[in-house]
């Protein structure tokens, strides 16, 4: 994942996150509840370390369908107010 790239969550990300019985580590699922479209990855890279989250993670998270990735601000911002 591109460190200027925006993660943004996914319908099923946010039934997930509805869901408590979902097998998503404590780690992984307070970051999913910080991601909101609005913020880079790479500025997200301190809360990820402090989670003990690395690359392998968010390729995991991408993976089961829980992050999707947007290139740039507009697009992100257009999911995220979509998603409101």
């Amino acid at each position: 994942m591109p460190a200027l790239a925006f993660p943004v969550k996914t319908d099923r990300c946010r039934q997930t996150l509805l869901d408590r019985r979902a097998p998503v580590s404590r780690a992984r699922r307070s970051f999913l509840i910080m991601v909101d479209g609005k913020r880079r990855l790479d500025e997200l890279g301190i809360a990820m370390a402090m989670l003990g989250l690395n690359d392998a993670d968010l390729q995991e998270l991408t993976d089961a369908g829980l992050l999707a990735w947007h290139p740039d601000d507009t697009e992100a911002l257009a999911a995220a107010a979509a998603a409101m």
